[in-house]
C-alpha cells in the first residue's frame, strides 16, 4: 500500500504526464500553467501575492514565471489606483486557447481519475480530500 505522500507523487506525475503536451505545444513550463489556471479560475486574485499564498509558491517562482508568461504576451499586469505596490493580472486573449485546452484536460484528468467510482464514493472522496487540505494548509503555516 502506497503511503498519503507517495499517492501526492503518483498523482503529480500523472496531472504533469497529462498537461505535458499543452506545455509543449504553448512553450511554458507547467508551473507557469499552474499559474494561468489559477489566475482563469479565481479571477477574484489577481496578484502575485495571492498567487504565493494560494499555490504555496515560492515568491522567487512566482515572479520568475509571470516575468515569463508576460514576456510571451499570456498575462498583463497593471497598476490600479493610487498603490504602485500592487499589480494586477490580467489574462490576455492570446492565452485563451490554451486556458480552453488545459482546462478541458484537467476536466478528462479528473473523470479518468474517478473512473469506477460511484457517486457516493466520490462524494466521500471529495470530504476526505478536502479534510487532507485543510490539514496541508494548517502543515503549511507552522
Amino acid at each position: 500500500m502506497l503511503t498519503p505522500y507517495e499517492y501526492t507523487l503518483v498523482a503529480l506525475s500523472a496531472y504533469e504526464k497529462a498537461m505535458e503536451p499543452i506545455c509543449k505545444k504553448y512553450s511554458v513550463k507547467h508551473k507557469e500553467l499552474d499559474i494561468l489556471m489559477f489566475l482563469n479560475d479565481n479571477p477574484s486574485m489577481a496578484t502575485a501575492s495571492d498567487v504565493v499564498k494560494k499555490l504555496n509558491f515560492s515568491k522567487s517562482l512566482v515572479s520568475i514565471s509571470l516575468r515569463a508568461l508576460e514576456e510571451r504576451g499570456f498575462i498583463l499586469g497593471e497598476c490600479k489606483g493610487t498603490d504602485r505596490r500592487s499589480i494586477y493580472l490580467h489574462i490576455c486573449d492570446s492565452a485563451r486557447e490554451l486556458l480552453s485546452e488545459a482546462v478541458e484536460t484537467r476536466r478528462q484528468f479528473s473523470l479518468a481519475m474517478a473512473e469506477g467510482l460511484t457517486e457516493e464514493e466520490k462524494n466521500q472522496l471529495l470530504l476526505y480530500l478536502g479534510k487532507v487540505r485543510k490539514n496541508l494548509v494548517s502543515l503549511s503555516k507552522k
